[in-house]
């Protein structure tokens, strides 16, 4: 009995020590930096959780429609040749918003063009600030009458 008596003893003044020392190294260290740890923003970005798919696509249509223009036909004219394709169509209307561009305007480069089938014409724009430019009223009257056609330009 002697012997366990002793191995307690022992092991309480190791404990004790053990305490002694572990209070001394934390008092050498110096308080933890919260930046040390702290995650960079494209981290927490990857780290959270994605856009559902409904929301993510609502987003991107929102996103598309910011860049594009609407011309519509006030008279049953079209806005662009039917045996003409795309990219023709895209060149004109490119050409076109380089006669009206100013020294202050954005870049006013097409992205896009969508024919529609009551002769309306979609422009879309390479940038949000082209498309506000041109929905500007001094700028809407520039287009419309460098189209040389009867038409409107839709918000």
């Amino acid at each position: 009995m002697a012997t366990a008596s002793e191995t307690i003893k022992k092991n309480a003044e190791d404990i004790t020590q053990l305490r002694t020392t572990m209070a001394e190294t934390e008092s050498a260290w110096p308080p933890p930096n919260p930046l040390v740890n702290a995650c960079s923003y494209s981290t927490v970005v990857q780290q959270s959780t994605p856009i559902p798919a409904p929301i993510s696509a609502a987003l991107t249509r929102a996103a598309t429609k910011e860049c594009q223009i609407l011309l519509e036909p006030i008279t049953s004219n079209t806005l662009y040749e039917p045996n003409k394709n795309f990219a023709d169509t895209a060149k004109k209307y490119e050409q076109l918003l380089t006669a009206i561009q100013t020294t202050n305007s954005p870049d006013l480069l097409i992205k896009a063009t969508t024919h529609l089938q009551n002769g309306g014409l979609i422009i879309e724009s390479t940038t949000v600030e082209a498309v506000n430019w041109i929905h500007l009223p001094e700028n809407r009257v520039r287009l419309t009458e460098a189209l040389n056609l009867s038409a409107s330009i839709k918000e």
